[in-house]
């Protein structure tokens, strides 16, 4: 996922980065940062099945963080859950976002929520 404003994606080389916060039947974190896009991806035991994802101030010029959960597999021995937060790195209001599949085309449903004080 890219975050965008003006129609543009914000794809500077090293603005975002995720880390992966204890994935199920794991004792270890995993990162990355410095890439042009937030990555959500699944593991070799299956592709992501759910992502629910909040993102903090995305119309303010702050950095803007992400946080969530993922989900993988529906079969209950295979399932497999994870918890993550990212940020970006330039202060900028973003006005939308960009969701890229890796490979192939991204199938299923997409909502987008917002709040509300």
């Amino acid at each position: 996922m890219r975050l965008r404003v003006g129609g543009v994606d914000n794809s500077g080389a090293s603005s975002y980065g995720i880390t992966i916060l204890k994935a199920f039947n794991s004792t270890t974190d995993s990162s990355t940062s410095n890439t042009s896009s937030f990555g959500f991806s699944g593991t070799a035991q299956g592709a992501i099945t759910a992502l629910s994802f909040d993102i903090w101030q995305p119309a303010v010029a702050v950095n803007t963080v992400i946080n969530g959960l993922t989900t993988q597999g529906m079969i209950a021995e295979n399932a497999k859950t994870s918890t993550f937060w990212g940020r970006h790195d330039v202060n900028t209001a973003f006005d939308g976002f960009t969701l890229i599949a890796s490979t192939g085309n991204i199938t299923g449903y997409v909502k987008v929520y917002g709040y509300r004080n």
